[in-house]
């Protein structure tokens, strides 16, 4: 056998090896895709997931919210399309029902479920302080409970209540689910709810995190492997690479930094691309309508109670002026004129408190009429300052433009400068001290304590 033969053979033989070990890694990259594949469909599932479960929270604090809007506007107004409204709720749309169904499908035995369960209960318990608020409405209004659903007329009613008139039945039903009890239940919901919420995204986040570790590991296999086969297989390299490892690599880095994955790539990595970014741009939505609806009044934009209450120990502090306005005869306004007027007096006095104030000022509304303004850093020595813009106040509110279709109001007003030596508490009752004596003078005007 000569040279050539020799390496005919030669060449031959390594050629059919090169074509076993293509073969092999050729095998093994199907299976890798095939893992890498197994490992997509594994996010789709966590982030589709994810997305349902969200939604099913949104949808609790969505119900809990109607509810109690409807039975506010039948303790305003008497409406009973509202009681037809707020059945219909819990007896056929069963928001609430639905979403803790949905969640024990997914998170069964989590924190997540176990807070949304605990939203429910709480949902339920303010039920029965509703449908006291309902049955006093009734009575007050001289309807017929027989009209109403049963579970309506098995409620009854103290002696107390029974013997108070219809006019105090009404403000009673409506003092029922205003009140800071309420509210306070209102907010443990909300409480919840969030905990919910936020036990989806750790466990969300944990989820992706692993699959993503699982997914990388797959990634570098799989490029060692295109590195041995790059000349056998050059174009599937390019495909590959261009199609979906790049966009994967990208998918994984971006899901660690916690931004939007780029919409590139092949038709699954766009899919889960925006299916993730959906995710994304949902959870930021949801934090900051929760965070807005947690600080802010839903009709006039100011800050609420809640934030009013939290300024305590910032107030302590520092030198600061407290303003407490009333709506003159606010009732009155919504008796002649309605209660969307009354809506739209509240909205146009929250304008107007808005922009005579400071943005470092804190304006709010901490009741049904009442208002309350903080100024910071503001001591004595601007009383007249101050003077001047409640008088400004007043006039214009006084003179509404005819376009605003609003009739004329006018405001009480007390005001009572911060003291390190006394509680906020105390300078409170001092601005309400202050409030009650312009009461007394004939309203429409201020008065500082003194």
């Amino acid at each position: 056998m000569n040279e050539n033969s020799r390496k005919g053979i030669v060449v031959r033989n390594l050629n059919i090896v090169m074509m076993i070990i293509a073969s092999l890694l050729s095998v093994y990259l199907l299976f890798s895709n095939y893992q890498t594949t197994r490992i997509y469909r594994l996010s789709e599932q966590i982030t589709t997931k994810y997305i349902d479960c969200q939604k099913d929270a949104a949808d609790m604090q969505a119900a809990s919210d109607y509810l109690t809007n409807k039975v506010r506007e039948f303790s305003i107004n008497g409406n009973i399309s509202c009681i037809d409204d707020f059945f219909n709720e819990i007896e056929s749309t069963r928001r609430r029902d639905n979403a803790i169904a949905d969640l024990e499908r997914y998170f069964s035995g989590t924190r997540a479920n176990e807070s949304l369960q605990n939203a429910l209960a709480a949902s339920n318990k303010l039920l029965e302080q509703e449908y006291h608020s309902i049955v006093l409405s009734i009575e007050g209004r001289g309807y017929d409970i027989k009209d109403f659903p049963e579970v309506l007329q098995n409620i009854s009613l103290s002696e107390e209540e029974k013997a108070l008139s219809n006019e105090e039945k009404i403000l009673l039903s409506q003092d029922l689910v205003f009140n800071e009890s309420y509210l306070k239940q209102k907010q443990d919901i909300y409480a919840n709810i969030n905990n919910s919420i936020d036990e989806l995204i750790s466990v969300t986040k944990n989820e992706q995190i692993e699959n993503s570790s699982e997914m990388l590991g797959q990634l570098h296999k799989q490029n060692i492997t295109i590195v041995v086969l790059l000349i056998i297989v050059f174009f599937l390299v390019v495909f590959t690479n261009r199609l979906i490892l790049s966009p994967l690599h990208q998918a994984v880095l971006n899901i660690r930094s916690q931004k939007k994955i780029p919409i590139k790539g092949s038709e699954e990595m766009r899919f889960l691309a925006l299916t993730y970014n959906e995710m994304y741009d949902e959870k930021e939505k949801q934090a900051s309508e929760l965070t807005y609806e947690a600080t802010h009044d839903s009709l006039t934009g100011l800050y609420n109670r809640k934030i009013f209450e939290s300024m305590k120990e910032i107030i302590d502090d520092q030198q600061a002026a407290l303003i407490l306005v009333d709506v003159d005869k606010f009732k009155t306004i919504n008796d002649t004129y309605g209660h969307a007027v009354g809506d739209k007096v509240l909205t146009e006095v929250a304008n107007h408190l808005r922009a005579s104030f400071r943005s470092i000022d804190y304006v709010c509304r901490i009741g049904g009429d009442e208002f309350a303004i903080i100024m910071i850093h503001a001591g004595p020595e601007l009383k007249e300052l101050i003077s001047e813009k409640m008088e400004n106040l007043n006039h214009s509110l006084n003179h509404p433009r005819r376009s605003d279709d609003i009739p004329p109001v006018s405001l009480s007003i007390g005001i009572a400068f911060t003291d390190q030596n006394i509680s906020f508490d105390q300078i409170y009752k001092n601005a309400d001290r202050a409030l009650y004596k312009v009461k007394e003078k004939g309203r429409c005007g201020y008065g500082f304590y003194e």
